[in-house]
């Protein structure tokens, strides 16, 4: 029974689509291109769907790219900043070598020295200490002015 009345809707549809001469009406015919069309828009549409997990990997991999290439251009001023780092803290480092051997090299015994020869001394190592006063402060001046501006 089941299989009549489909039958029966099937060959009642077929009917319907055409015209009173038994030809299939310009409304089927239209409606057979729509569908032929449809049929070829989703066949394309299926074939370039699966290319969207492709498209969002690859934009993704581009989007990190770009920040790797942004990240890298700012590394060159870090690695810049680092590099001043560096100096200064060998600048420093110098500085307090040239203190202590400063004050290692001197004793300051005067005895079976002249006047003049204590004067002589005294203003080398005047000169020698105003030396290492500069390369102290210098380092010190740098090094707070990188330390400011990381």
């Amino acid at each position: 029974m089941m299989r009549m009345l489909c039958l029966f809707v099937l060959v009642g549809l077929y009917a319907c689509s055409l015209d009173s001469q038994g030809e299939r009406s310009p409304r089927s015919e239209q409606q057979a291109e729509q569908d032929t069309l449809y049929k070829q828009m989703m066949a394309i549409h299926d074939e370039v769907m699966p290319e969207m997990d492709r498209i969002f990997r690859l934009q993704r991999l581009l989007m990190e790219s770009v920040d790797s290439l942004e990240l890298i251009k700012k590394n060159k001023e870090l690695l810049q900043k680092i590099n001043d780092c560096k100096q200064a803290k060998g600048e420093l480092l110098q500085a307090e070598e040239a203190m202590m051997d400063w004050m290692r090299s001197n004793d300051f015994e005067f005895e079976n020295m002249t006047q003049q020869e204590i004067i002589c001394l005294l203003q080398t190592e005047k000169d020698n200490i105003i030396v290492v006063k500069e390369k102290m402060l210098n380092s010190i001046q740098k090094a707070e002015h990188l330390l400011q501006n990381i």
